[in-house]
């Protein structure tokens, strides 16, 4: 009996533990993509792609504004990325970049 309520403890605890990191990994990831699309839209962007890069940044920033928490940290990383223009450890280029945008593009805009 005492493994069982230790066990069901534990597991609402990680419960917890998980939807308090849902909260934080979702701001953090609008970050990294805020940061990333402004990064792309100064370095990589063309004429013809220009304008789908600031509107997907401009979104991005608007969303990352309207956080409740993590917004602070998601500033921060997205000004890091803007700074370094490293995604996940590796440098952006433009195939890379146009990438992400298409990605992003898909899970922002539908």
């Amino acid at each position: 009996m005492n493994k069982i309520i230790a066990f069901s403890l534990f597991a609402a605890s990680m419960l917890s533990f998980s939807t308090s990191a849902d909260i934080l990994s979702d701001s953090a990831s609008l970050g990294v993509n805020a940061g990333t699309m402004k990064y792309c839209s100064t370095h990589f962007a063309t004429k013809e792609n220009k304008d789908n890069y600031n509107f997907l940044s401009v979104l991005l920033f608007r969303e990352l504004n309207n956080l409740e928490s993590g917004k602070i940290k998601a500033i921060a990383i997205s000004k890091g990325i803007e700074d370094t223009g490293t995604y996940l450890g590796k440098p952006l280029t433009a195939k890379r970049c146009e990438s992400l945008r298409k990605v992003l593009a898909l899970r922002y805009l539908n």
